[in-house]
């Protein structure tokens, strides 16, 4: 899987209006906690069971942080079809019922 998280934090309550309209537009970014690495491992996690079998499964992840007024977390996954070697295709097929392919 490949995945990009999108996190939208409230925009800070001392921000005037010129600062949220920058903030909505991404210009003003979080530097604050949570760490980007404590976000995409409590996802992760998260989705275990649910989108896929393991968060090992994961080959390439993305965190973006950015203030809303809309607070949100927002989840691009992408799939990979079809597996690359007969390493990755055992190791799926012991812990998979369905249909399991890699390319040959």
């Amino acid at each position: 899987c490949n995945l990009v998280y999108t996190t939208y934090f409230k925009t800070p309550g001392y921000y005037n209006s010129v600062d949220t309209y920058l903030a909505e537009l991404g210009m003003h970014r979080p530097i604050t906690k949570p760490d980007w690495d404590n976000l995409g491992k409590k996802y992760s996690d998260m989705s275990n069971s649910n989108l896929w079998l393991d968060d090992n499964l994961v080959i390439d992840g993305t965190v973006r942080k950015f203030y809303s007024v809309l607070p949100r977390v927002e989840i691009e996954l992408q799939y990979t079809n079809m597996l690359f070697n007969k390493y990755q295709y055992e190791s799926i097929r012991k812990r998979y019922d369905g249909d399991v392919q890699y390319f040959k």
